[in-house]
């Protein structure tokens, strides 16, 4: 019964990453025409590579996150080398 549960879980998991993976890579196309594209066109026109982010929001709080968590890091190797 637990077997059967595990087996259907990691079935459930396989087809959902393999959603995702094909709507990641549609995306990924759409991006690299859109770069090649942008490529093309005179340089009034051209669109620098930082203006293709959709969601600088997104990428401004993920980048504080990183920043967050590699602060904690550093204090607790701080701490363990101020024990030892």
């Amino acid at each position: 019964m637990i077997e059967e549960f595990a087996k259907s879980n990691d079935e459930r998991k396989r087809t959902f990453r393999n959603e995702i993976m094909k709507e990641l890579n549609g995306i990924q196309n759409n991006l690299k025409e859109l770069l090649s594209e942008n490529n093309k066109v005179s340089d009034i026109e051209k669109l620098e590579r930082d203006e293709f982010v959709i969601d600088t929001s997104k990428a401004d709080e993920l980048w504080k996150k990183g920043e967050d968590v590699c602060n904690d890091i550093r204090k607790k190797a701080e701490m363990t080398s101020l024990t030892m």
